[in-house]
């Protein structure tokens, strides 16, 4: 019985840790993004 749950303990911490990289990966983009609406703002004024 304790082999089950440590089993699906670890799996849910796995799952969480997995959630929380994909939502570092999902900022990380975005400021990307962000940064490069700004660089083609700023080339639109210039340009």
């Amino acid at each position: 019985a304790p082999r089950t749950s440590r089993a699906s303990l670890v799996k849910g911490s796995r799952f969480q840790a997995n959630a929380v990289a994909q939502q570092a990966l999902i900022a990380h983009w975005q400021s990307i993004v962000k940064s490069l609406n700004n660089f083609f703002k700023v080339l639109r004024a210039n340009y």
